[in-house]
Formats: C-alpha cells, sequence, structure tokens
C-alpha cells in the first residue's frame, strides 16, 4: 500500500500507516532492519529467517517493526514529492482484537497494569493521532512513528513491573 500511495504522493499530500507497540518486543540485527526498511516489498519475506516466520509472535513483532522502518526510508523520496508519511504505534486499543488479548494474554494485562494513564487506549485515540499528523499542524513531521499506548513504553522501561 506504501508504494502505491507513493506513486501518486503529490506536494501537500500526507499519509499515515498503522505499526505497532508491539515493534519494541523485538530487536532484531540491524542489517535485517535497515534492509526492512529498503527492500522492494515482494523481497520482504525473503530477508526473513526462518527462525522469525516460524514463530507466530516474533513475525508478527518483527511485521509491526517493519512498518515505521519502511516509513522513515520513505520519508527521503516522499519528501522529493513535496509529501509526507508518518506512522503511529498503537499500544492496547478497544478493539475486538484489543480487548481479547487484554483478557487471553499476560502481557496484555501487565501493559494496562503498568499505563501511567490506567485505561485502554480507543480508536478515538487513534483517529485523533492521524488526524493531527495529516494535518498542516504537523508539517514538519515526516518520517516520524508516534508511539500512541498511554505511556506503557516508558514504564516499561522506567517503572518497577517489566511487561515482556
Amino acid at each position: 500500500m506504501m508504494d502505491a500511495f507513493e506513486a501518486i504522493a503529490t506536494p501537500g499530500m500526507a499519509a499515515v500507516f498503522i505499526a505497532s507497540c508491539a515493534r519494541f518486543s523485538v530487536s532484531p540485527p540491524s542489517e535485517l532492519a535497515f534492509a526492512l526498511a529498503r527492500a522492494p516489498a515482494n523481497d520482504l519475506l525473503g530477508l526473513v529467517t526462518a527462525e522469525w516466520r516460524e514463530t507466530p509472535d516474533l513475525a508478527y513483532c518483527l511485521s509491526k517493526l517493519g512498518n515505521p522502518e519502511r516509513v522513515q526510508a520513505a520519508a527521503v523520496r516522499w519528501g522529493k514529492r513535496g509529501a509526507r508519511i508518518n506512522s503511529i504505534s498503537p499500544g492496547i486499543i478497544s478493539t475486538t482484537m484489543g480487548r481479547f488479548e487484554q483478557q487471553n494474554v499476560p502481557e496484555m494485562a501487565v501493559m494496562l497494569r503498568i499505563s501511567p494513564i490506567q485505561r485502554i487506549g480507543t480508536a478515538e485515540d487513534i483517529a485523533v493521532s492521524a488526524e493531527f499528523l495529516l494535518s498542516p499542524q504537523a508539517s514538519f513531521l515526516t518520517g516520524t512513528d508516534l508511539l500512541v499506548d498511554g505511556g506503557v513504553m516508558a514504564a516499561s522501561i522506567y517503572g518497577d513491573t517489566k511487561p515482556f
């Protein structure tokens, strides 16, 4: 989808892609992260070793890491067209999947418990973040990933409880 939008990018255009705070759960070799950012979309699967592909949790987190990496690399090309591109990394959001994970994945319950905001995010939280990134007020932002997680990643680094 990023490639399709890039092909029609014009001056003043802005796009937002969705990643996930799950991207912070993996630390692939820097060569892999760089390759994910720059490889043609059709070559992405070939970059990933069997270890990453055959472990669903790792594969999911790596795919979510790929979005902001690709956005950052694409910002250079989009800028030449006068366009901007950013991503959003949501935390636990009150969707069907988010509520299921909150009830069935122990790490998700810990994430909610350690959140400085002390609530699950809403679709509106993501929508207003996207609205901002697409607006003229964000005209100096491109190649940026906006973490919208209620402070969970901050708490996981600086708090007393580690969710992962």
